[in-house]
């Protein structure tokens, strides 16, 4: 790789040393702005019997620290963020030259899979992976070394079935997993040394798309439970880092990477108990931030002085729909009025560019609730915000486990792409930046998201067929595989992921 790092770790070779391969099966520019490989990273790096060295999903597929092979460890740690990755991880395995099947993979690596849809539901990927940790990894990593140190040496899988929070397809099948969390974020250590391209500059200009900012986990889990949200529902309960944890974190972390610019990482940034106070200390400290999204009825006039004080430039709010009767269906707890409300307070406080987040093709949502969503971005508009400093971000509604609305049926793909392309001609025409997230991504993810080990089939045929929309629908239809199980309303009990307990 061309792109110079910060903070990049390179032991000394030893035979005594584990090497661990550390998987983000995305591009390097989606990797390096992982806060789960910056922190799997440092956990791996700072024990004396590891070295961990990172790898991505592209070409030549080796290592970025000593370009190694990935087939010459003993060791593979995946993490997967996104369903759409299983694509590229499955693609990873075999363009290196290393057998997909756990049953089949004798000489391969042990691989090791964890992150957000491991947790929501792992069955999908059963045949590929021989341990899963369920949930947050920083509570059972001294556990989780022991197992792999001891395996490293005897081959013995059963040693990771006591780690709390592991699951083993091929011994624990039927067996209940309870997901494992920290219950107090300030006593787990933080990557403060995080592996970021070089920058330079007031802003942080660097030679990729992203990775210029030093990244902060302010706190985990949320309080709202909106219905459709499986990070509200996954990552219960919601706890908080203290302010003087993360003034240090901060401190530290800008002297250690170079990087005067914080992204500050929340799925409840707006209820933060110290929002104003950390605001206020990276303005002191001369930093720039990059804030999550915030809640409507959170936002006042006084906080958005502090965010464009700290450097932003627009804001985020999700109304996820336009209408008071879906908002009240999908338990935002908000309303048509606070939306408005908050936008008048964005102006007031001197930011004059907005980005808003809808999802369509809810349930129960009429053509009328769709048009909507043009209404209100209009009705935002004249608040005093120009169409082309208006960002419309569009997502089809995908069912997830776990969640309230995790038996709710996908709407069809044909009316998935009609409801789009109303949106899209609607707002394009008036003149709004407008973002839609592909359709036929959106029918896939909740296949994955919602199946079980039946759906492995059809993903690594489709996979090996060039991993495309086409390729899906072929192995769709040459394993005579029934999609509407998973797409339609899940009516079976119990549900494929059950025996998950969050």
């Amino acid at each position: 790789m061309l792109t110079k790092e910060v903070n990049v770790i390179r032991k000394k070779y030893s035979k005594k040393l584990v090497n661990v391969a550390l998987l983000y099966p995305n591009k390097y520019q989606a990797g390096v702005e992982s806060l789960a490989i910056q922190i799997l990273y440092m956990l791996f790096n700072s024990e004396n019997e590891f070295y961990c060295q990172r790898f991505y999903s592209v070409p030549p597929y080796t290592s970025i620290e000593e370009g190694s092979k990935l087939s010459d460890f003993k060791i593979l740690c995946v993490t997967l963020q996104y369903e759409n990755d299983y694509f590229n991880f499955l693609k990873t395995l075999l363009n290196t030259g290393i057998e997909p099947r756990s049953a089949n993979r004798l000489n391969g690596p042990l691989i090791i899979a964890g992150g957000p849809c491991v947790t929501e539901n792992p069955l999908p990927l059963t045949p590929f992976i021989d341990v899963f940790i369920i949930g947050e990894v920083e509570p059972v990593f001294p556990d989780l070394k022991k197992a792999i140190l001891f395996y490293a040496d005897s081959g013995e899988l059963d040693v990771f079935k006591n780690i709390p929070g592991a699951f083993i397809p091929s011994i624990m099948k039927g067996k209940t997993v309870k997901r494992v969390w920290a219950p107090n974020l300030d006593v787990f250590p933080y990557p403060t040394r995080q592996v970021l391209p070089v920058s330079t500059g007031l802003r942080g200009k660097h030679p990729v798309a992203f990775g210029s900012s030093f990244m902060v986990e302010i706190s985990r889990g949320c309080t709202r439970r909106c219905n459709f949200c499986l990070i509200g529902c996954q990552t219960l309960p919601h706890r908080e880092r203290s302010l003087q944890k993360l003034e240090e974190i901060i401190l530290e972390g800008v002297r250690s990477t170079f990087r005067n610019r914080i992204s500050i990482i929340s799925s409840a940034f707006s209820d933060y108990s110290h929002l104003f106070e950390l605001l206020e200390f990276i303005i002191d400290n001369k930093l720039y931030a990059i804030t999550p999204s915030l809640r409507a009825d959170r936002i006042t006039v006084e906080l958005i002085k502090l965010i464009k004080e700290s450097g932003e430039e627009s804001v985020t709010i999700a109304p996820e729909a336009a209408s008071n009767r879906l908002l009240d269906y999908l338990n935002k707890g908000l309303t048509i009025e606070d939306v408005l409300n908050s936008v008048e307070k964005i102006k007031q406080g001197g930011l004059n560019k907005i980005k808003l987040y809808f999802m369509y093709g809810l349930p129960s949502e009429t053509i009328e609730e769709i048009l909507k969503i043009k209404d209100l971005v209009d009705a935002i508009s004249l608040k005093g915000f120009k169409k082309k400093n208006i960002t419309v971000n569009l997502t089809p509604f995908t069912p997830k486990p776990h969640t309230p609305f995790q038996r709710m049926p996908q709407t069809p793909f044909k009316e998935l792409v009609k409801r789009e392309t109303l949106l899209l001609k609607n707002l394009r025409k008036t003149g709004y930046n407008v973002r839609s997230y592909d359709v036929k991504s959106a029918i896939i993810q909740t296949v994955l998201s919602r199946g079980d080990s039946s759906v492995s089939d059809v993903l690594e045929m489709a996979v090996k067929s060039g991993g495309t929309w086409l390729a899906w629908k072929k192995a769709v239809r040459k394993l005579k595989f029934n999609e509407e199980i998973f797409l339609g309303e899940m009516e079976v009990k119990p549900l494929p992921w059950d025996f998950i307990k969050l």
